[in-house]
């Protein structure tokens, strides 16, 4: 049985019974509750005495007596033979610091989108943007990874869709929308209001061969729009992930196909590209240096936004990040070493510091061509995976702090597997690693391969490389790097035109989507897995609604995926330390799994 049971903000799904869902769901929330900022303005002050019907007419030595806090008048007690002398504490009545509207936040990525069509890539250097300007049809809140997070466990909350329900079968899925909802006042739309027949129209597109999510939605038979605010989906058979790819933070966002059609080929090209029903609107575009959006006076989740824009600067070097951050012009920035944080740590003392537990929900790592002959010996893969340091990393570009990673990422507690058992399973051991390596029939210096690295995005993967680069020449490898830029080199992987690729493979909160990158046809196999083992399990976890069961099966694939070095040798995890100028409120940690909106809730104290 399916159960939403609701919380003070929003519903948590689980799943229940064998094999199927019985429950017909209701489901409501509230937007995110804004934090409030309670001050207290305390001084010293001698207490005031009131002495009522007693006289007090010796004084022979002083009681020291605690401090108390006091709204009104306090009463002094006198006592013969003693003067009570006190100094307590005036509390000024509670001021509370409410939201207030206005100001323009400031963040930074290192390059310019690849494409502006949501439906085509799943970089964050795309879904920065997208999130601002679009919605699905329902959301969930990311845990944001603390040890104890089970994830799976998905908090799923309204967005476009005000409430659903699930049919016994567990196939048939009804979302209510909500009224009033409108698109931007953008041509041709003119900030019409959204009905069932855009959303009918979006999944079509999430669904079709051009998406590049088309994989994830191979299950769904039907959408039916029996009338304006209603929108119906069929799936094949119960699947114990669905509700979560309806929401997910990177493939589910709804456009509008008039707006689509109206811009030709044109859409996707430039940011023009991003209307929607979000919160925020696109305005102004400078490639290479900035976009622009503006608050949506529009927007159906009153009050918000409460920002009057956002912009987003792009900045390729990290240094020129941390300068601008220092100098307040950004109000985000993430240092990768111990020593930059205590150097703006002392240039601005007010600075927030947040930080993740080191646990991943991405896994990224060097990634085999499995379609090109040399790299279907397993004897090789194992010699890489054997010849390759995970600690080195941790201690030398992670400071120590990080853990070991897996084909599903650590985060995932409960289909995950432990730090221990990944530690095993991902040994350091070059003499191994050679010995393999003369077993697959090659000396040193005569496996020649090729790591394509991406500038202009993730710098970790880039060092990584270098790193990994030189572990592997060390055992008899012949390696070389070549650097291209991020959207280029995107689309050579999506071609399948690399030998290696050191690059992030999955991201997310429900397992599916991480397992679905090493089967035919998913949306993230990039290595051109095709395990009958593997596809077998797929099938097997994604229709298991008892948790432990699906653990185990996921916990075996992840055994497997790291034995036969199936694919991918993952990177370790680093803690994710984040900066926060001090007059931000309502900020949450960055968050690659849901991107939730995060924006819309922000506001300055100042």
């Amino acid at each position: 049985m399916i159960k939403l049971l609701r919380t003070s903000r929003g519903f948590l799904f689980t799943a229940l019974a064998a094999g199927l869902l019985l429950a017909t769901v209701a489901c409501g929330g509230t937007a995110a509750e804004p934090v409030i900022v309670r001050e207290e303005v305390i001084k010293e002050v001698p207490k005031e005495v009131v002495i009522e019907k007693e006289v007090v007419k010796e004084v022979v030595r002083d009681v020291p007596v605690e401090k108390e806090v006091v709204k009104e008048v306090v009463k002094e007690v006198a006592v013969p033979q003693e003067v009570v002398k006190e100094v307590v504490r005036e509390v000024t009545p509670t001021v509370i610091r409410q939201p207030v509207y206005g100001g323009t936040l400031a963040l930074a990525q290192r390059s310019d989108p690849p494409t502006f069509d949501p439906h085509a890539t799943s970089f964050s250097l795309l879904t920065n943007h997208v999130h601002l300007t679009h919605n699905r049809v329902i959301r969930y809140k990311s845990l944001a990874w603390p040890e104890e997070a089970r994830y799976g466990d998905l908090i799923f909350f309204p967005d476009l869709a005000e409430s659903w329900d699930i049919d016994e079968t567990g196939t048939v899925f009804t979302f209510h929308l909500r009224r009033g909802v409108k698109w931007h006042d953008k041509e041709p739309l003119n900030g019409r209001e959204m009905n069932s027949e855009d959303i009918k129209l979006a999944w079509k597109r999430m669904h079709e061969d051009s998406s590049r999510f088309a994989g994830f939605y191979d299950g769904l038979v039907s959408v039916e729009t029996p009338d304006q605010y209603t929108v119906v989906q069929t799936i094949d058979r119960p699947l114990a992930s669905w509700l979560y790819r309806v929401a997910d933070g990177e493939a589910a966002w709804i456009t509008n196909q008039e707006f689509v059609d109206h811009k030709g080929a044109d859409f996707g090209v430039a940011q023009d590209s991003l209307v929607g029903t979000g919160p925020f609107l696109y305005d102004r575009e400078d490639p290479g240096s900035r976009y622009t959006y503006v608050r949506n006076p529009d927007y159906f989740e009153q009050p918000y936004p409460y920002l009057d824009e956002v912009h987003w600067f792009i900045i390729p070097d990290r240094s020129a990040q941390e300068a601008a951050f220092v100098s307040r012009q950004i109000h985000f920035y993430e240092p990768r070493r111990a020593q930059d944080l205590e150097r703006i740590q002392q240039a601005l003392p007010d600075v927030k510091v947040r930080e993740t537990t080191g646990l991943a929900n991405t896994t990224s790592g060097l990634m085999f061509n499995l379609e090109l002959p040399k790299w279907q010996d397993m004897k090789v893969r194992q010699a890489v995976r054997y010849a390759v340091n995970n600690d080195r990393v941790i201690q030398d570009l992670y400071n120590g702090r990080g853990k070991y990673n897996a084909c599903i990422p650590s985060a995932l507690r409960g289909y995950s597997l432990e730090q221990d058992e990944l530690r095993s399973l991902y040994t350091y051991d070059p003499e191994r690693a050679k010995a393999l390596l003369a077993e697959a029939g090659y000396g040193p210096g005569e496996f020649k391969f090729e790591i394509m690295t991406f500038t202009g995005y993730s710098q970790d993967n880039q060092d990584i490389a270098v790193m990994r680069q030189a572990d592997l020449q060390a055992v008899g490898f012949d390696v070389s790097i070549n650097p291209v830029p991020v959207g280029e080199g995107r689309a050579t992987v999506i071609e399948g035109n690399f030998d290696t690729v050191q690059q992030p493979h999955s991201t997310g909160v429900e397992p599916d989507e991480m397992l679905g990158g090493y089967v035919p046809g998913g949306p993230r196999n990039f290595m051109r897995v095709d395990d009958p083992k593997v596809t077998a399990w797929m099938k097997e976890q994604e229709v298991e609604f008892d948790r432990d069961k699906r653990g185990a099966i996921l916990q075996e694939f992840s055994r497997y995926c790291a034995e036969q070095a199936l694919g991918i040798i993952p990177n370790p995890s680093r803690v994710v330390q984040q900066l926060v100028q001090s007059w931000v409120q309502n900020a949450a940690i960055a968050d690659v799994a849901s991107d939730e909106p995060d924006e819309k809730y922000i506001w300055f104290a100042r």
